[in-house]
């Protein structure tokens, strides 16, 4: 059951990539999550890479992956929070812009994270890691939701029980009162939500196209990797898959300079 949940997930990710690259983005406004029985009547959480403050935080009701001005929408506040309310049917989560505040530097990244149709309750982080799950589980249904959970956590090396969706990794890592085991698992997300930009950011660097369509091609080709590399060879240390990535993702092949970079960044993230 879950190798065909696998499969058919992976099989939604690409046609969703063909989508994406269509016409940058769907306009047809159908929720994602099909046949949802309920809904959240509002989100909150906070927008990470590392914290970004004063992020716009929309439902993005048409899915075209911008904040329309039709659209609900909030800014996040200077620790990375927002609370967004009047979410009924929302298809999915969309953070853009703000502000880095560790690093003082504008956030670059389109970030998503699931609708309000996603059975998780209210609480959304939006990060690079929900949106790779958010392209992943595009069109997933309500009852097929949790296994999807479960697949993605087994794809990316993520324990079960640990919901990258819900749980603000930075903060579960520094919670002192909070097991070793948890804080542990906590840092093992926050670390692979950093590569994942890092690997995103590079994609950008080599088309020299930040747009929002573009940028998710990037984790549809991340996806793509993750099937290519089954073996258990698949890591964002590894010069063959950043490259492969790269190389499926964009129109130019990248040079030996970037995947390197790429590389060490993420190897020193995976030492911290």
């Amino acid at each position: 059951m879950k190798h065909v949940l696998n499969t058919r997930l992976l099989a939604l990710a690409a046609a969703s990539a063909l989508l994406l690259a269509g016409c940058g983005g769907s306009s047809s406004g159908e929720s994602n999550f099909a046949d949802a029985e309920l809904s959240q009547s509002s989100a909150s959480g906070r927008v990470i890479d590392g914290y970004v403050s004063g992020a716009t935080v929309c439902y993005d009701a048409n899915d075209n992956l911008a904040c329309d001005g039709s659209e609900k929408k909030v800014l996040s506040n200077g620790a990375g929070q927002y609370d967004l309310d009047a979410l009924l049917g929302a298809n999915q989560l969309l953070a853009i812009g703000g502000q880095n505040v560790d690093s003082n530097s504008p956030n670059k990244l389109v970030l998503l994270a699931p609708g309000a149709n996603a059975p998780i309750g209210s609480v959304r982080q939006i990060t690079p890691l929900t949106t790779l799950f958010a392209v992943l589980a595009k069109n997933v249904k309500p009852s097929e939701f949790n296994d999807a959970q479960i697949v993605f956590n087994q794809l990316f090396g993520i324990p079960q029980g640990i919901s990258a969706l819900t749980m603000d990794p930075i903060a579960a890592a520094n919670n002192a009162s909070s097991s070793q085991a948890n804080r542990t698992a906590a840092l093992a997300v926050q670390k692979l939500t950093v590569q994942l930009a890092n690997v995103v950011l590079g994609g950008i660097f080599l088309s020299g196209d930040d747009s929002a369509a573009n940028q998710m091609q990037q984790y549809v080709s991340i996806l793509a990797a993750r099937t290519v590399f089954q073996s258990g060879n698949f890591s964002l240390v590894s010069s063959a898959t950043i490259r492969q990535i790269l190389t499926t993702a964009n129109s130019a092949e990248p040079s030996s300079e970037l995947v390197s970079r790429i590389v060490q960044a993420n190897g020193a993230i995976a030492q911290a």
